[in-house]
């Protein structure tokens, strides 16, 4: 009776102590039917658990807290590890429910720990009676539990890999709860985002300053969540106190340009209507999401590889955020470029200064973008670049496309999209040979521009000169001048299988005809050469073309482009014997001049001593001068089967007509009998007067009947022939005025094992004049006398004679330093004896001492015509058929025809 009135008395005690029932939060399914007192303090009933090792009791008394679903919790039971951990937990909780009916509380999964599910199990004397699921996601949900009839409660709490859950707001017979949970309040959206929960691949960004941010379409935002790991991205937020949210979305910059989804659970329940597909090339897109009967929010990012997506710029109900995003200026071209994304395969070019740059045509530009190389389509060796720039502020804008100087000259495709649309109209072909070419996009209704490019491997192209809203590039492209020849070929480009020759001194060269040339291309390798030189600021380029010596004597051609268009007047056959071709280019109206140099069987061409609009080069090609024949023996080029005997190695030597000869040039058959093989040597003799030789069999029987030639060509042209040579001839020798020639082409067709031989070699240098030459073409001919008598003549007229100093020294055979008659008589009778009666004289054997000759009376301006000697012109035939006396200087028989011409 005593222990009845103990516990009636209890009651009543607990009874007058009670508080009113408290009102479960908006998230509580059911309010507390309020029942008679309890019996039981459920703080004490709480602490009074008996716990396995990983559970922790929060029983309101103490300053800590746990958190579910955004709410934050001062009573309850949580279990599991919160570490990182690979096993799984099953922890327990005992309590003795004797006396007691019912319990109610909030299970679900600890906030901000690892995302795993996991369960609680309810057992009742020992009795397993429910086992309640707990995603991770799970919205925390209220749970009522009868244990009437039971005297033992058990919680088992299963977690694993660091996850928690827990038990929340318990109530114990409707008792009330001393620190009941509460739902978050939100005086900014930036509180909002700092409270959300269960990040996965998310970053935050809840700062109401500018400290930090992230970018979306060039855009700048200071507040948001960016999701931008591999596997997929969530957060969640609880928006009970909430009733409107608004968002953007969109790709974040510079990240993988794959596609991605938002999908938005309201309680966990997915809302397909509000699922949005986006892209990175679409634009940034704004959306409302209502959450007035919604508790927690979870918004969960899908996307392939390591593409980043984000939302910025939360707003909530009324609230805006602290700093809105900021769009990228577009006063500068330079700025708009810096502010360019989504970048692939692209080198950007700021253009602040001249510290970086690329070249096209020619030019340097400092500002623009290269296209290096970005996704490879895996297709017909196709690659692909792109970049994307926000145009929100700019009205137009503009561009230069070009192909990269150097790189493979394949053709490629650009494409511009206004807003992620294809715009037809900018579809444009770009070529490797390409002139930049200016391009002007309309973007005034345009957020986006995304430029694609689609090119072959190897090959680069560019984009150059930006423009914004009629503000051009704040360092323009250089277009370039050259001081000199040398800066021209320096600046050459897109060459293949040319070598450049610029240095602008003698360290290095190539040789044509015998002459050295420092300055200039040599065009060898392969078949075809090809150089490219920008002429923008030039208006005339000269140059010497010619067979480079060494080579293999076959053809070619040279063809010149201007501006990629053929020009059939500034384009050439060339040919092995040819000479110095001499040629200009008149560039007045062309940007680019294109060389190409088409070659066969490996033959090398040359263009050398480049001009620039009159400016010489720094060394003109040098001709050659030989301090002995040995000298020139071995400065001969272009020879076949020439043997060169140059007297250096005094041990090796040759028979030639009973002579032994230490020095010269033997020519050889080859290996096989093949009749009319024609074997040569040539010699550069610019600077020479006489070159002399003599010519026989060294070793030969001519067994099989051929009739073997010797002959010499001056400048292509034949001088001198000899038919028959034969194995028992005597030793013939040869002289040549080679005054007027520049080469010497000595050939001798001969077949098998025969040799034949050129030896005893004498070359004489070329004076500063010829005496008696007044033409300048290095022979004493008619027309020779003839300008002396004019000059003469007019000089008589009181006149002047109109002859240069060089030519009156010429005419001035006598000596006296006086034009006189007798000037040109003597001149008349020296080419009568030499060149008509083939009577070889010399000008002290023509002309007297003066004390010894005869006074002449002046004559008057007519006895010029009169007193000339009339002489009589052998008969070709005759002339042909006798031959010159041993020692005695062979007839100029070009100077012949050239006489008998005037």
């Amino acid at each position: 009776m005593k222990k009845q009135f103990v516990i009636a008395l209890a009651a009543l005690l607990c009874a007058a102590a009670a508080v009113p029932a408290v009102t479960v939060p908006v998230c509580a399914v059911t309010a507390q039917a309020e029942e008679e007192t309890p019996a039981v303090d459920a703080e004490a009933w709480l602490s009074s658990a008996k716990i396995s090792s990983w559970v922790t009791l929060y029983d309101a008394k103490k300053d800590s807290s746990f958190k579910m679903s955004g709410r934050t919790y001062q009573r309850g039971i949580l279990f599991g590890y919160g570490g990182q951990t690979s096993h799984d937990y099953a922890e327990e909780a005992a309590f003795d429910v004797s006396g007691i009916k019912k319990l109610s509380f909030y299970v679900g999964h600890v906030d901000s720990n690892y995302c795993r599910d996991g369960a609680l199990t309810i057992k009742l004397d020992g009795v397993e009676t429910e086992t309640i699921e707990i995603p991770h996601n799970i919205t925390a949900k209220l749970v009522e539990l009868d244990v009437s009839k039971a005297k033992e409660l058990v919680f088992v709490g299963q977690t694993s890999d660091g996850s928690q859950v827990a038990v929340g707001n318990i109530s114990v017979d409707g008792s009330k709860i001393e620190a009941p949970a509460s739902a978050p309040k939100y005086s900014t959206p930036e509180q909002m985002l700092g409270a959300s929960y269960n990040r996965i691949g998310t970053t935050i960004y809840s700062k109401t300053d500018k400290s930090e941010s992230f970018k979306m379409q060039g855009r700048t935002f200071y507040q948001g969540a960016a999701f931008s790991a591999t596997a997929n991205g969530q957060f969640v937020i609880n928006t009970e106190n909430a009733k409107k949210l608004s968002l953007t979305l969109g790709h974040i910059d510079n990240t993988k340009m794959n596609g991605g989804t938002f999908k938005f659970f309201h309680d966990n329940v997915y809302n397909e209507e509000e699922t949005v597909e986006l892209t990175a090339s679409q634009g940034l897109k704004t959306v409302e999401i209502d959450v007035t009967d919604t508790k927690c929010l979870t918004v969960v990012v899908e996307r392939a590889g390591e593409a980043g997506y984000g939302l910025g710029d939360l707003s909530m109900d009324d609230k805006a955020c602290a700093n809105p995003c900021t769009v990228p200026s577009g006063t500068k071209p330079e700025q708009l470029l810096k502010a360019s994304f989504n970048r692939t395969g692209i080198e950007l070019y700021e253009g602040a200064d001249k510290s970086t740059s690329f070249k096209s045509i020619g030019r340097t530009y400092y500002q623009g973008m290269v296209l290096t190389g970005g996704l490879d389509l895996k297709q017909d060796d196709m690659l692909r670049s792109e970049v994307m720039m926000n145009v929100e502020k700019s009205t137009e804008l503009k561009f230069t496309a070009c192909h990269v100087d150097g790189t493979a000259e394949k053709d490629a495709v650009l494409k511009i999209y206004l807003d992620g649309e294809l715009d037809e109209d900018n579809i444009i072909t770009l070529t490797g040979n390409m002139l930049p070419k200016e391009y002007t996009l309309d973007v005034k209704d345009t957020d986006l521009v995304r430029i694609v490019v689609d090119y072959k491997k190897n090959s680069k192209f560019a984009l150059g000169s930006f423009s914004a809203n009629g503000t051009d590039a704040a360092i323009p492209c250089a277009k370039p001048t050259y001081a000199t020849p040398e800066k021209l070929l320096a600046a050459v480009y897109d060459t293949d299988n040319a070598k450049l020759y610029s240095k602008g001194d003698k360290s290095e060269s190539f040789n044509m005809n015998g002459r050295t040339y420092y300055q200039g291309v040599a065009c060898s390798g392969g078949s075809t050469s090809m150089f490219r030189v920008n002429t923008e600021n030039v208006k005339k380029i000269g140059y010497t073309v010619s067979h480079i010596d060494g080579s293999a004597m076959s053809n070619g051609k040279v063809k010149v482009y201007l501006d990629n268009e053929f020009s059939e007047k500034d384009s050439y056959d060339v040919k092995p014997n040819m000479l110095w071709d001499q040629h200009e280019i008149d560039t007045s109206k062309c940007s680019v001049v294109t060389f190409v140099v088409e070659r066969e069987n490996g033959a090398a061409y040359g263009l050398g001593d480049f001009t620039v609009d009159g400016k010489e080069p720094a060394n003109s090609a040098l001709i050659p001068t030989y301090e002995t024949p040995e000298r020139m023996l071995n400065a001969s080029f272009n020879r076949q089967r020439a043997d060169i005997y140059d007297a250096e190695d005094t041990t090796r030597t040759f028979e030639m007509g009973g002579e032994t000869f230490n020095k010269g040039v033997v020519f050889q058959g080859g290996n096989s009998w093949v009749s009319g093989n024609v074997n040569y040597i040539n010699f550069n003799v610019e600077n020479y007067m006489l070159v002399s030789f003599k010519l026989g069999a060294v070793s030969a029987d001519n067994s099989w009947g051929e009739v073997y030639y010797m002959r010499v060509l001056l400048d292509g042209d034949e001088v001198f022939r000899r038919d028959g040579i034969t194995p028992n001839m005597e030793n013939e020798e040869l002289s040549f005025n080679v005054g007027n020639a520049s080469v010497m082409r000595v050939e001798v067709s001969v077949s098998g094992a025969d040799k034949y031989g050129l030896a005893g070699f004498k070359i004489d240098e070329k004076p500063e004049f010829l005496k008696g030459d007044l033409d300048g073409d290095w022979a004493v001919s008619v027309q020779d006398a003839q300008l002396a008598l004019k000059a003469y003549t007019r000089q008589v007229a009181d006149l002047p004679h109109g002859l240069t100093e060089q030519q009156f020294r010429a005419a001035d055979v006598t000596g006296d330093e006086q034009l006189s008659v007798d000037d040109a008589q003597y001149i008349l009778k020296y080419y009568t004896n030499n060149s008509v009666a083939l009577l070889p004289t010399t000008w002290e054997e023509l002309i007297k001492p003066k004390t010894e000759e005869p006074k002449t009376e002046e004559p008057k301006s007519e006895e010029p015509k009169t007193e000339e000697p009339k002489t009589e012109e052998p008969k070709s035939e005759e002339t042909k058929t006798e031959e010159p006396k041993s020692g005695e200087t062979k007839t100029d028989e070009k100077a012949d025809a050239k006489s008998e011409t005037k």
